[in-house]
């Protein structure tokens, strides 16, 4: 992966991303232009803050952390902590937004917790740990 073979040269996470978000932001704005989108934001407090909020911890942040991690522990066990994305989103949501658990969420959240103990559990402390139960 492109991020690895970055950090295994000593570049810095931080203007590799500003270079990738720099490219993808030419990009998009070359298509949206040849598209004719409409680049009018609105001025409103609640618009800019949520355009900055997202920037800035929903991109700069986020892609981040997750690629130093993908330099650290590699791309294949670095993409499993995506597998906590709905944990986070359904906790805060319960705290922010007043979200009530169903029966469906709690399964699934189970089933990714699962998931990610059989992922990250080496099978053979696994095996051993039922055959000394």
């Amino acid at each position: 992966m492109l991020s690895i073979r970055h950090q295994r040269r000593g570049l810095e996470t931080l203007t590799t991303n500003s270079w990738a978000m720099l490219y993808g932001t030419l990009v998009m704005g070359a298509i949206a232009l040849i598209r004719g989108d409409d680049f009018s934001p609105q001025w409103t407090l609640s618009y800019m803050g949520a355009l900055l909020y997202l920037a800035l911890f929903g991109s700069v942040i986020a892609f981040g952390a997750y690629f130093t991690l993908v330099g650290r522990i590699g791309a294949s066990k670095a993409a499993y902590s995506t597998l906590l994305f709905p944990l986070v989103a359904l906790t805060i949501s319960t705290f922010y937004e007043g979200y009530v658990w169903h029966g469906n969420a709690i399964a699934g959240l189970a089933l990714i917790l699962v998931g990610n103990l059989v992922m990250f559990a080496r099978p053979e402390q696994f095996f051993l740990r039922r055959r000394l139960a």
